[in-house]
């Protein structure tokens, strides 16, 4: 993956690693963001769990996994600071505002990626020597625009529609203005469990998901459960009979 960040200059070879946030040294606190329109601002906050000082660089895009923090201009979204240092075992605090919304649809919600980027110090380990490698570790969660219009989910599966499209497929329809993140779905007869791909579905979006097994190896009745995370970022449950 080709990167360039405009950070301080090492003298040594960089590279850049995808990780989930449990196994980077700084975190996010939680694991999605959600944006009120009203919102003057929003906090996002990190902490850094290793005995070593780190830099964070932070950006948002619009789904690029490519992105750069360069590609930030083209989001509606401000991070202050964009650069912060933070001391071993240590948190920081940073802000996410605004800025030139009004392109965004007031009558479903907007999905875009907040992005982090771990800078370990260059003296660690040797790591001033010539053939020293630095990893920039990289981690990035959901951050969701939500119009004052359309409010919080009251109940998260409210409008969804669950039905079986054929042996190996099972559709799924979002007649929400919400984002559906879905972390678990499976299909089950008394006996057997099937498991499907989870999948994000946008606002009023129907998406075909692809179950690891025949469907029609299940004997009727059959129930569909479909698990998925909050504002919270917790998971909540919900069974649904096949259509």
């Amino acid at each position: 993956m080709k990167t360039k960040l405009r950070l301080a200059s090492y003298s040594i070879c960089c590279a850049l690693m995808w990780t989930t946030d449990s196994a980077a040294s700084v975190t996010i606190v939680g694991n999605r963001i959600v944006y009120p329109q009203n919102a003057g601002s929003v906090e996002v906050r990190l902490k850094n769990n290793d005995n070593l000082p780190y830099v964070i660089q932070a950006w948002v895009d619009t789904g690029n996994t490519s992105s750069t923090p360069e590609d930030s201009t083209n989001v509606p979204f401000r991070i202050m600071p964009p650069l912060v240092k933070i001391a071993a075992y240590s948190g920081q605090s940073i802000r996410l505002n605004l800025i030139g919304g009004e392109s965004l649809p007031d009558n479903k919600e907007s999905l875009f990626w907040f992005n982090t980027l771990q800078i370990p110090p260059a003296n660690i380990e040797g790591a001033t020597e010539k053939n020293s490698m630095l990893f920039l570790i990289r981690n990035r969660i959901k951050l969701f625009y939500r119009p004052e219009r359309i409010g919080n989910p009251d109940k998260l599966f409210s409008g969804v529609q669950v039905r079986v499209y054929d042996s190996t497929k099972l559709v799924i329809n979002n007649n929400r203005p919400w984002f559906l993140s879905l972390a678990n779905v499976s299909v089950s007869d008394s006996k057997n469990t099937v498991i499907c791909n989870a999948e994000t579905l946008a606002p009023y979006s129907s998406k075909s998901l692809r179950c690891h097994s025949v469907l029609q190896s299940l004997n009727a009745p059959i129930k569909i459960s479909l698990s998925a995370f909050n504002d919270q970022g917790a998971r909540v449950s919900e069974f649904f009979s096949s259509q």
